[in-house]
C-alpha cells in the first residue's frame, strides 16, 4: 500500500493509525521506519500525543508481544547487523506484521548508499 499526502496532510498519524490496526488484528509486530533519529523522535512524539504506545527499542517486551509500535530508523533494518536478522539462519529472526515507511524516497537512497 502507498500512501502519498502532501506536506502536513497527516502522513505519519495515518501510518501510525495503521501499524497499530495491525497490532489490534495480531498480525505480529509493526515496525514504523523513519529516515533518521531525529525524525524518528518525532514520529514518537507524535505517536504519544495520539496515546498510542511505541518503543525505540527493538528488544522491548510490549513490542515483541504486540503491544507497542517499534519506531527507529531505516538503518537498523538493512545494515549488515540488522536487528532484525540477516543471512540463512532464520532462529534470530524477527518477524513482522507491517513495517511502515515514512519518506520512501529517503528510504531507497540509504539503501542505494
Amino acid at each position: 500500500m502507498v500512501i502519498k499526502q502532501n506536506t502536513g496532510g497527516g502522513k505519519t498519524a495515518v501510518g501510525l493509525l495503521i501499524a497499530r490496526s495491525t497490532l489490534n488484528e495480531e498480525l505480529g509486530p509493526a515496525v514504523y521506519l523513519a529516515p533518521d533519529r531525529y525524525l524518528a523522535a518525532q514520529v514518537r512524539a507524535e505517536a504519544a500525543q495520539m496515546w498510542l504506545a511505541v518503543t525505540e527499542r527493538f528488544d522491548d517486551l510490549a513490542f515483541r508481544s504486540g503491544q507497542s509500535m517499534l519506531v527507529t530508523t531505516f538503518q537498523k533494518l538493512i545494515n549488515g547487523q540488522s536487528v532484525f536478522g540477516v543471512g540463512g539462519d532464520h532462529r534470530d529472526k524477527l518477524q513482522m506484521g507491517i513495517v511502515v515507511v515514512d519518506d520512501a524516497h529517503a528510504a531507497l537512497a540509504t539503501t542505494e548508499a
